[in-house]
């Protein structure tokens, strides 16, 4: 009896250890974030006979485009030449059977936003043609992280030192970081990935640039 008596006191008072150790463990926790803007270092255009928009990944044709006067992909090609501007055509198979016939999309490769201007400014005034931007390859973030990491713990740091200030405390060491991954599951933001890839304009460009990306990070900071 004596010896359960014992080991319940000892369990007991390990226990009371714990709680006044994490009373003890007092922290503040800020979050903090960097926006990083990269550049845009290659664009592909896509240029089709005849006015269509693209709808979750699908082409639609504008059937009013039938009823006037197509270019031909050559008199596309003579504006483009005319301006020295590169093009190759698409290879894709759609295997579709239409009584129009199908014509080859026409891919401009550039090399930034000035060539894209150049090459809206030569088609603006071309009729029964649609333009848009199929695809855009931007800089590494990788060669901006380090900065954007120092900048974040910049502002926590000032963040948590002003919280501590004003609660009659101390700042301590960090306890803890963890990266804030955003959410992307409301209706907005579905939204605003549908119309990215949906082509309403004849000269759509996504407002594609600069490219946006956000890190949010958490940090615990000790109380003293």
């Amino acid at each position: 009896m004596k010896i359960e008596l014992k080991s319940f006191l000892i369990i007991g008072l390990l226990f009371f250890s714990v709680i006044v150790y994490s009373q003890e463990k007092r922290f503040v926790e800020v979050i903090a974030s960097d926006t990083i803007e990269l550049k845009a270092i290659q664009i592909t255009y896509k240029i089709s006979i005849g006015q269509s928009y693209e709808f979750m990944g699908m082409k639609v044709p504008d059937k009013t485009s039938e009823k006037e006067d197509l270019p031909s992909i050559s008199d596309i090609t003579a504006l483009l030449d005319k301006e020295k501007i590169k093009y190759t055509f698409s290879d894709e198979q759609e295997y579709t059977i239409s009584t129009t016939e199908s014509k080859p999309d026409i891919l401009v490769v550039l090399k930034d936003e000035t060539e894209l201007k150049k090459l809206y400014n030569t088609l603006k005034s071309a009729k029964g043609i649609s333009g848009k931007i199929s695809e855009v390859a931007y800089e590494p973030i990788s060669k901006y992280i380090e900065t954007s990491y120092k900048n974040i713990y910049s502002k926590a740091l000032y963040q948590a030192t002003l919280l501590a200030k004003t609660t009659n405390n101390s700042l301590g060491k960090v306890i803890s970081i963890n990266t804030v991954n955003g959410e992307a599951t409301n209706y907005m933001d579905y939204y605003k990935q549908l119309m990215k890839s949906t082509n309403l304009g004849m000269f759509n460009t996504n407002n594609a640039f600069p490219k946006k990306e956000e890190i949010k990070m958490s940090f615990k900071f000790e109380l003293n």
